[in-house]
């Protein structure tokens, strides 16, 4: 019974569903485990995701502790560095495993098995969290809403589903639209949510909307600051249109698209489906499916066939899908990992690379820094970004 509790416990952690009690019931339940019953266990789960023999060669072989212990977020208080150093199998090595460059981490500077020579600070991943603002100015922490329970507003009430995002469910006697609900997600955050129409959004880190809780027989307006992207539920009688501050909007019917625009002066809108038009600029354009309006401190344009699996990498779970500006990159990281960054030497490159954000950022340094043209230092949750290049 024990076995099957912890292996649940486990799923839901793997899973990123787990509550911080069961974490905690998680944790201490490994401290009481003799080493060959994590071991089995541990192997079994992986059997049920991988099919790889030269995961069990390595966990056998002993030489997979050192690196994951090396790689994990790791806490200075010695009695969690021996359950940290068996669950950090578990928590780490599915994640490293997904990039296909997990030979990288096993090589002859390992920690050893039964001596850790030194404590790694680390930064975890952000996850599915943002503050919901009710019409009432009352403020609900999404992300410790548990799944299935509902909030009601007014004569509205709000859901958290199974798959984490929020829905509405609006009666005739609800209120106007002069009542607006906000949700924002924190640095490290990202959240999904279902809006009164049955129109989708799916919110990136450090980012807002405000929308009405009932839209009316007219135009069905939000706010937004940051980055998100849309599917609009089809009303041919209500424009859906998104003001993103000082006159400036993107208006649709019914369409899937991409908007970023965390300040005024740098925007762009990228169209998966149907068609937008985009208002308040230099110029006003009607932008079509894989296509791209940038707008930036020194230009404003249309860039045709854009590489739309790249500009939705985010969404999709994953920092970048293909080439990605290390600018670009750097800022997507200090919004992920809540981060301040620090590139005295202003260096940029483009970088082709394809990286999930479940990584710790201990991970992913170690990823960008195979280029070989550049060094990364983290410490008081700051990251130093250094050329390797001879000057």
């Amino acid at each position: 019974m024990q076995t099957e509790r912890i292996q649940l416990l486990f799923q839901k952690y793997y899973s990123k569903s787990i509550t911080e009690i069961e974490r905690e019931e998680l944790f201490s339940t490994i401290h009481t485990l003799k080493d060959d019953q994590l071991e089995n266990i541990l192997k079994e789960n992986f059997d049920n995701h991988f099919d790889f023999e030269w995961v069990r060669y390595e966990m056998d072989d002993g030489k997979l502790w050192g690196k994951i212990v090396e790689s994990t977020d790791i806490v200075s208080k010695k009695d969690n560095l021996r359950w940290l150093k068996r669950f950090a199998v578990a928590a780490s090595v599915i994640s490293l495993l997904s990039f296909g460059i997990y030979k990288f981490y096993y090589d002859s500077n390992s920690i050893t098995t039964n001596k850790l020579s030194k404590v790694v600070y680390d930064i975890l991943p952000g996850g599915n969290k943002a503050i919901l603002t009710l019409a009432n100015g009352k403020k609900v922490y999404l992300d410790t809403l548990s799944l299935g329970n509902s909030i009601v507003d007014g004569n509205t009430i709000i859901t958290k589903l199974e798959d984490g995002k929020i829905v509405y469910e609006t009666s005739s006697s609800a209120m106007s639209s002069k009542s607006h609900n906000i949700v924002e997600t924190p640095k490290g955050g990202m959240f999904q949510v279902s809006l009164p129409d049955g129109s989708e959004v799916w919110l990136n880190a450090m980012s807002k909307i405000k929308y009405p809780i009932n839209f009316d027989k007219g135009n069905r307006i939000i706010d937004l600051e940051g980055e998100a992207y849309f599917e609009i539920a089809k009303d041919k009688n209500r424009p859906f249109i998104v003001n993103l501050g000082q006159g400036k909007s993107v208006n649709v019917l019914g369409t899937h698209f991409n908007t970023k625009s965390y300040n005024l002066q740098e925007m762009s809108t990228t169209v998966l489906e149907g068609a937008v038009g985009v208002y308040g600029y230099d110029v006003s354009r009607v932008v079509k499916p894989n296509k791209k309006f940038e707008v930036s401190s020194n230009h404003t344009r249309i860039i045709d066939d854009v590489d739309v699996n790249q500009i939705m990498s985010w969404k999709n779970g994953y920092f970048s899908q293909g080439e990605i500006s290390l600018t670009e990159l750097l800022s997507e990281i200090s919004r992920w990992y809540d981060v301040k960054i620090e590139n005295d030497e202003n260096i940029d490159m483009d970088i082709i690379i394809n990286v999930k954000r479940d990584n710790t950022l201990q991970n992913l340094i170690k990823i960008l820094e195979l280029t070989k043209e550049l060094k990364f230092e983290l410490s008081n949750k700051t990251l130093k970004v250094m050329s390797m290049k001879k000057k």
